[in-house]
């Protein structure tokens, strides 16, 4: 799953970040991106190592 954001504002070691349907959530700043400023975007992938870990294990089983 891909979850698109912009930074809102940066202040007090805080980042708010808002999706494109203009929700807003509070971020750490210090887990953005180094150099990240209001305006740019911020995109997450969801469960993709989860996934990922799955597939693996599941070619490991097949081949038993």
């Amino acid at each position: 799953m891909k979850l698109n954001f912009s930074i809102n504002k940066i202040e007090n070691n805080q980042a708010v970040l808002k999706d494109e349907s203009g929700r807003l959530i509070n971020w750490p700043a210090d887990l953005l991106p180094p150099n990240s400023k209001a305006g740019d975007k911020i995109n997450f992938n969801i469960g993709e190592e989860e996934n990922q870990a799955k597939n693996i294990l599941n070619e490991i089983l097949d081949q038993g």
